[in-house]
């Protein structure tokens, strides 16, 4: 509009420059040449002035066009923008207010005009928000908080608001208000935040998250004479509960025992969960053991109890280890000294609290040490296997063989039996099972292709997992070495077996159908049930050594034995008699039945190219 009226002027001087131009010639005819000469000059200079004029009129018109265009892109901003925008002045008096942020605000944007922004906060931060606008009026530049707004219809919500100051055109500014509802995304925070620090299941801290509080509460501890007690929790054959009710009702199991905990710790412990079965406590300001000892029994006392999951009433309990901090001790090595009373508490018996102290730190160095010295012996060849032979016990050539390994260190040589003890106190049981199961599968293979027709016997440990990782190691070891699997028949003892539950018994099945042996060993200690040969897909039996010794001179050992071998002749299980010693045994036991002997009458273990030297 002010382009045009500037050209239509400029039109209009044009007009009248011309009217004047004629009006001057008639002047100029009557003055003569003085006369021309004036003429000249007031030509020129109004066409100059014209000419300026019009330039002046196309560029005001250029620039009034963009001016108009800015305005309309910075109304369609300001009532399309997802955000709600508020045009103020300097106190927060609303001027304009886009649809949105009216919306927002429970109102119309006619309702909004002449309104101070005040009047949405609420209450309790009104005083932020006056702070803000006078920090707006010092700075002069933007700035952005989160407010809670209350609309006048609607419900409050969390505002992120950024504010800036522009200019009016008069003296004083104006200020720019663009108001977004951040309810949602701090919601959507909150819940990533919780989901980083707790544990997905049972909603206690997680791993992570825990050790960041114990090493701040260690810190906060040492500047006091007041001590942070750590509580490592393992629960005691939960493993069983998975396998028998399904992992759904360990979950259930998991949960509850969560809420346990939390209902028995105090109001500034800290309760989290480490993954699997295993929970810690941290207990702030105690004064010693005995204070941390009776927390640990309340815990264990609440974990005892029976729980009702599903219907079903299962009972178990935990093993605790309790540690107190020490001054410059980490978040980790507390957790350690926990976890190793925890451990020991375990070997004792388990379902009890164990407190670390001076002798438990020594029985773990020592571990640790015998761990770092098998892994030197595992990777430097230190290891031997010998093989002690099995025979039939009607007599005959020898027709299995069972490893046995030994370490030969110059410093410390240790016997079998020994060995096996110590790997175990070590917590190398896989690792050691999984060598001697490779080592001898390979010169099991070798002897089937030297011709000599043995069977192989490996030992498990009582200790070892009875799971998928034991499976995928027997079958890696078979087919690398290329032995025979119905050569193969691995051995466990009757203790471990009587702990079986239906996943791992699904683990033998899978073994068996390989073709692979399983064989029993140590059977009729004490606690044996009859029917486990029945229930479990075993191929042999291995009879306790303590009846080689008796069963010349007892009857009731006899009756015994004479029991197995008849119930394992009619399942199709082979028996083996241990410890023979003298051809009295072994006619005894050739009598009662048994398939093959094994012990010193066969002879001293024979080294792996020996056996190979076997005729069939």
């Amino acid at each position: 509009m002010e382009g045009r009226t500037i050209a239509d002027t400029a039109r209009l001087i044009r007009e009248m420059v011309s009217e004047v131009g004629q009006r001057a010639s008639k002047l100029v005819a009557a003055l003569g040449p003085a006369g021309a000469r004036l003429h000249e000059d007031l030509v020129s200079g109004l066409t100059e002035a014209i000419e300026g004029l019009a330039v002046a009129s196309t560029d005001l018109a250029d620039r009034s066009v963009a001016l108009e265009e800015s305005r309309r892109r910075y109304r369609d901003l300001f009532a399309k923008t997802p955000d709600g925008v508020l045009e103020t002045d300097a106190s927060g008096v609303v001027i304009e207010a886009s649809d949105q942020a009216a919306s927002m605000l429970g109102l119309s944007p006619a309702e909004m005009i002449g309104k101070p922004v005040t009047v949405f906060v609420s209450p309790g931060e009104r005083s932020r928000f006056i702070r803000l606008l006078g920090k707006l009026a010092v700075s002069g530049e933007s700035n952005r908080t989160e407010l809670e707004l209350h609309p006048r219809r609607g419900r409050p919500f969390l505002a992120s608001i950024t504010v800036a100051p522009i200019d009016a055109g008069t003296n004083r500014s104006h200020l720019l208000w663009d108001i977004r509802d951040f309810t949602d995304r701090r919601r959507l925070e909150r819940r990533l935040a919780h989901a980083a620090s707790h544990d997905p299941l049972t909603r206690v801290y997680n791993r992570s998250h825990f050790f960041e509080i114990l090493e701040a509460l260690l810190v906060r501890h040492r500047a006091t004479d007041r001590a942070v007690a750590v509580m490592f929790i393992d629960l005691d054959r939960f493993k069983e509960v998975n396998d028998r009710f399904g992992h759904d009702v360990g979950d259930e199991m998991l949960v509850l025992v969560s809420e346990r905990l939390v209902s028995v710790e105090r109001r500034s412990d800290i309760v989290a969960r480490l993954g699997g079965d295993e929970f810690v406590i941290a207990c702030t300001d105690i004064s010693g053991k005995t204070e941390a000892m009776a927390l640990a029994g309340r815990v264990r006392e609440a974990l005892s109890l029976p729980h009702t999951v599903g219907g079903r009433t299962i009972e178990f309990g935990a093993t605790i280890g309790v540690a107190l901090s020490e001054p410059g001790q980490t978040a980790a090595e507390l957790l350690q000294a926990a976890d190793a009373a925890m451990y020991w508490g375990k070997e004792l018996g388990r379902n009890r609290c164990e407190f670390y102290d001076e002798g438990i730190k020594e029985r773990f160095q020592d571990r640790r040490q015998l761990r770092e010295h098998l892994h030197e012996a595992l990777v430097g060849g230190e290891l031997t296997l010998v093989y002690q032979p099995l025979a039939p016990a009607s007599g005959g050539r020898v027709c299995g063989v069972e490893a046995l390994v030994a370490w030969d260190r110059p410093v410390r040589g240790l016997g079998p039996d020994d060995f096996i003890q110590m790997a175990e106190r070590a917590g190398m049981v896989r690792e050691l099972d999984g060598w001697i199961l490779a080592q001898s599968s390979r010169a099991a293979a070798a002897w089937g292709r030297a011709g000599a027709a043995v069977d192989l016997y490996v030992n498990l440990s009582a200790l070892q997992p009875f799971d998928a990782g034991l499976l995928r190691g027997v079958r890696e070891a078979i087919l690398s070495s290329g032995v025979d699997p119905r050569r193969v028949c691995l051995e466990l003892t009757e203790g471990a077996a009587l702990e079986l539950v239906p996943s791992t018994v699904e683990v033998l099945e899978a073994l068996r159908s390989d073709g692979v042996g399983l064989a029993l060993d140590d059977f009729g200690t004490g606690y044996s049930s009859m029917s486990h040969i029945r229930e479990l897909p075993i191929t042999a039996i291995k009879l306790e050594t303590s009846f080689a010794c008796l069963v010349e001179s007892s009857s009731r050992d006899r009756l015994i034995v004479s029991a197995i071998t008849q119930l394992a002749g009619v399942l199709g299980i082979t028996t083996i008699a241990t410890g023979v010693e003298t051809d009295g045994h072994r006619q005894a036991f050739t009598d009662l039945g048994c398939d093959l002997i094994q012990g010193p009458l066969l002879g001293p273990p024979l080294a792996a190219g020996d056996v190979a030297l076997l005729s069939p």
